[in-house]
């Protein structure tokens, strides 16, 4: 297991369901993690601010983390 898998178990283990991030390069190794584990959906976003918008909006919305 490596650190992407790790982190990504961890957090569905917290109970969260979609991961909002942005594509870059400490962010690639969680790309073929998030699409093979069961339960968490990435939602990409064009940059930062775009994925902490989206995010919020989905808390709001979901009432969810």
């Amino acid at each position: 297991m490596n650190g992407a898998e790790t982190i990504a178990r961890a957090v569905r283990e917290a109970g969260v369901d979609h991961v909002f991030m942005f594509v870059g390069g400490l962010v690639d190794p969680f790309l073929p993690v998030l699409s093979g584990e069961a339960g968490l959906k990435p939602v990409l976003a064009a940059n930062e601010a775009g994925a902490a918008y989206a995010a919020d909006g989905y808390a709001r919305a979901s009432g969810k983390f």
